[in-house]
């Protein structure tokens, strides 16, 4: 992801930048915050928002929000998908989207005149990290 989203460089903002650049799925706040701060950096929440904030306007990235309440956030893909948000640890995760194109494409057939701008489906459950997931591979 290119700085040209900035008026002016920071390290926060480049270090924003690369996170979303190396991460394959969508980070919370706190997430962000705690990569910071491991990094040596500690902006107030003000400060990310707005980072965020001008990386949403420009279409970098694009929020993610799930029924918690809790707003996630991820690097623009191109291609619509889904999420899988574990509801013990709250960790949310990118679903292939071969499933998505089939979902579409049945609804396109269904209803010809519908136009897809934009979509919104997680699925919950418990990854396969979290303690509580009884089931068997």
């Amino acid at each position: 992801m290119p700085s040209l989203y900035f008026d002016r460089k920071t390290p926060v903002s480049t270090a924003i930048l690369a996170l979303f650049e190396s991460s394959n799925r969508p980070l919370s706040l706190k997430l962000i915050l705690d990569h910071l701060k491991h990094q040596g950096l500690l902006p107030n929440k003000t400060t990310v928002y707005r980072i965020l904030d001008k990386l949403l306007a420009a279409r970098a990235i694009a929020e993610v929000n799930v029924r918690t309440g809790r707003t996630y956030y991820e690097k623009v893909q191109g291609h619509l998908h889904y999420h899988f948000f574990c509801i013990d640890c709250e960790s949310i995760f990118c679903l292939e989207p071969n499933h998505t194109d089939t979902l579409i494409e049945s609804m396109k057939a269904a209803n010809p005149s519908f136009t897809i701008n934009d979509h919104d489906l997680n699925l919950y459950g418990q990854c396969g990290s979290c303690p509580s997931n009884t089931s068997t591979p």
